[in-house]
């Protein structure tokens, strides 16, 4: 763990060279020392307050913990910048050291699955269903694991490749629930229907 320095941890602190950021070798013991907190965009979009509906926050500053110091929030009928200690408020998180992951996951419908051909719109040659999305930020590696519910469990049934934006899109052998997971973090749960 790390400690702040005051000015980026109390509105209209002025820095202080006796309350600046020091390592803290004893916050791993903490039970919330590593916390995860999941939103739909609704209820994100609605504490966060964005215009319009919400479509992604990003942190413009950090400081040197790095904790977040402004976040600029982003709606379909603008943006809005937060403070760090707003978005932990308004959030309900236990600190302001925090990153944000948006993933998002359906069924792509069959009129979607058309192909073209000499102008002409023509069926897809695959009969299999198939899953798309997108991963934001994109994972550095470009790739998700696919993964299928097995019970109460999770079973990893595919890697896929995504654009430098985080979108993927990858068939399916069958119907089932599914998500999409990369390192730690995992979209929610979504059937697929054959």
């Amino acid at each position: 763990g790390k400690t702040e320095n005051v000015e980026n941890s109390f509105a209209r602190s002025q820095p202080k060279p006796w309350l600046k950021s020091v390592e803290d070798p004893y916050d791993g013991i903490s039970p919330k020392h590593r916390w995860r907190l999941r939103f739909s965009q609704r209820s994100i979009g609605s504490r966060l307050g964005a215009p319009g509906r919400y479509r992604k926050i990003r942190v413009i500053k950090r400081g040197i913990s790095p904790r977040i110091v402004r976040a600029r929030v982003y709606g379909t009928r603008g943006t809005k910048i937060l403070t760090g200690p707003k978005i932990r408020a308004r959030l309900g998180l236990f600190d302001t050291w925090a990153y944000f992951s948006t993933v998002s996951s359906s069924q792509v419908s069959r009129s979607g699955r058309a192909g073209k051909s000499s102008g002409k719109a023509r069926p897809s040659a695959s009969a299999f269903p198939e899953i798309a999305g997108s991963f934001d930020p994109a994972p550095k590696r470009r790739a998700v694991v696919v993964e299928r519910r097995n019970g109460r469990a999770w079973k990893r049934v595919a890697v896929v490749r995504t654009s430098a934006k985080g979108r993927y899109r990858t068939t399916l052998s069958t119907a089932g629930f599914y998500r999409v997971r990369s390192g730690n973090v995992a979209g929610p749960a979504v059937r697929i229907r054959g």
